[in-house]
């Protein structure tokens, strides 16, 4: 009797170089959001000595950047939808989630703002890994994230 044909090994799908890429930048990105959200957060900490900080009636320029980012990716993912790189429930779910960080930055304590900025970015990686959003435009808006 003749020994059962073994089943051929699976190939694994190599990943392009566009990917590898927006998946670099996407790394980058989020570090450099990290980064920038413990900078922001460690200013509105009270001092050591139990004294708390003097209110500030003005924005932090972490804060006014991070801002004028958020201000930055509405355009774009309004174009990636306009242009089909995006599905619309996409897009409606990043605009939601930019408006609550534009609320959370003129909270008093910004506290949950580096989680909340990670989340944004995790969701446009998820969106890309679900093919929900083009490579060009993911790579863009975490760009602009990650670049306040």
């Amino acid at each position: 009797a003749r020994a059962p044909h073994p089943a051929a090994p699976r190939k694994r799908r190599t990943p392009t170089v566009r990917r590898v890429l927006a998946d670099a930048a996407i790394l980058t990105a989020s570090l450099a959001l990290v980064l920038a959200a413990l900078a922001l957060t460690t200013r509105h900490q009270p001092a050591a000595t139990g004294q708390t900080p003097p209110p500030t009636t003005s924005a932090t320029p972490t804060t006014t950047r991070i801002l004028n980012a958020l201000n930055r990716m509405e355009p774009v993912v309004d174009e990636a939808l306009s242009t089909g790189e995006i599905r619309s429930d996409v897009a409606l779910d990043l605009h939601n989630v930019i408006n609550g960080l534009k609320r959370l930055l003129d909270a008093p304590a910004s506290a949950d703002l580096p989680a909340a900025l990670t989340g944004l970015q995790e969701k446009i990686t998820t969106r890309l890994d679900e093919g929900a959003i083009s490579p060009p435009r993911a790579t863009q808006l975490t760009t602009i994230l990650s670049t306040p």
